[in-house]
């Protein structure tokens, strides 16, 4: 049970993250990696916010962590899922390694 919560709660969040994600024209972009849990994930995440005022796109099979996380920071998707554990301890490379993650 309460691994259930803790599952549905993440998935309300990811939800409420992308929402604020949205641009200023009301467009999501949803990026996924070049695997196939990253794109199901991605596209639950498309299906979810599907029927609201945004319009929503999701480019899929991007390539790896570093390839999103680049277009990520460079405006070219707004969200894609990624394991907490990729996020702090691959992403980003060129902080020092006493930095807090």
């Amino acid at each position: 049970m309460t691994r259930r919560l803790i599952m549905l709660a993440g998935a309300g969040l990811l939800v409420a993250l992308s929402i604020a994600a949205c641009t200023r024209d009301g467009s999501l972009r949803i990026g996924s990696k070049n695997f196939t849990e990253s794109v199901v994930l991605a596209e639950i995440l498309r299906q979810a916010l599907e029927g609201r005022d945004i319009a929503i796109t999701h480019r899929r099979a991007l390539g790896g962590s570093t390839i999103l996380w680049k277009a990520l920071l460079d405006g070219g998707i707004d969200v894609y899922p990624e394991y907490t554990g990729t996020r702090t301890q691959e992403l980003p490379r060129d902080l020092p390694a006493t930095a807090p993650r």
